[in-house]
């Protein structure tokens, strides 16, 4: 499962049934940037919150 939250409005977005697809392309290099993680969820919940 992972969870979502925005603190600030009080949303939740909460996916189930998550599966990494593969892993990461990245490149060791001198300098960092971020690496890409892709998945897919079975399910998808959102609570939307206000401001």
């Amino acid at each position: 499962m992972i969870v979502i939250r925005n603190k600030v409005s009080g949303d939740i977005t909460t996916a189930r049934s998550c599966a990494f697809q593969k892993q990461p392309d990245h490149a060791n290099a001198k300098v960092g940037n971020t690496v890409s993680w892709v998945f897919d969820a079975g399910k998808i919940d959102q609570l939307l919150g206000e401001f």
